[in-house]
């Protein structure tokens, strides 16, 4: 049993050839060009190198890459059609989407929120106020001139959420 131990534990060598296979590539084929007026002849049978059928050490079963051929290009690009620009009639103003029955109630409530929202904005001295809390103002009043904006354009659901919001940042900071 001692001897079976000294065999495994012994040096490992390699069963292989030392030269190995013929590592020499072959020249690229010719490549010739063809008249454009005749058609291209047949490619002619070249002769492979003895090492042909050899296939180098890699991959057991892969097949080995195919090799470029030769492209013919045509003589003349085929004509583009020029690119005009499509005719586009002038702007016409969209007219401003309603989604709501009560046009006249909603402006109102808007205009009323942004009133009380601007009121209490105008009765803080910003001049005492934290740096957190002054930020707070300013953004509010940006919220304000927003929904005023967005009354101008009709859009008035984002000019209620846009006066809501005003409102309830002057709200809270007069009530501090």
């Amino acid at each position: 049993m001692v001897a079976a131990v000294a065999v495994a534990c012994g040096p490992v060598h390699a069963n292989t050839d030392p030269q190995g296979p013929s590592l020499e590539v072959p020249p690229p084929p010719a490549v010739e060009s063809a008249p454009a007026d005749s058609e291209p002849d047949p490619p002619a049978e070249t002769t492979l190198p003895e090492t042909a059928g050899v296939r180098p050490a890699g991959r057991a079963g892969t097949p080995p890459a195919p090799r470029p051929t030769a492209v013919r290009k045509p003589d003349k690009p085929e004509p583009v059609a020029p690119t005009t620009k499509p005719v586009v009639p002038a702007a016409v103003a969209a007219p401003s989407l309603q989604t709501t029955v009560k046009v006249g109630e909603l402006e109102q409530k808007v205009r009323t929120m942004l009133a009380r929202a601007t009121r209490d904005l105008d009765s803080i001295d910003v001049r005492s106020l934290s740096a957190d809390r002054r930020s707070q103002h300013d953004e509010a009043r940006r919220f304000a001139e927003q929904a005023e904006a967005a009354l101008k354009l009709k859009n008035l659901e984002f000019a209620e959420r846009l006066a809501g919001k005003a409102a309830a940042l002057a709200d809270v900071l007069v009530k501090r």
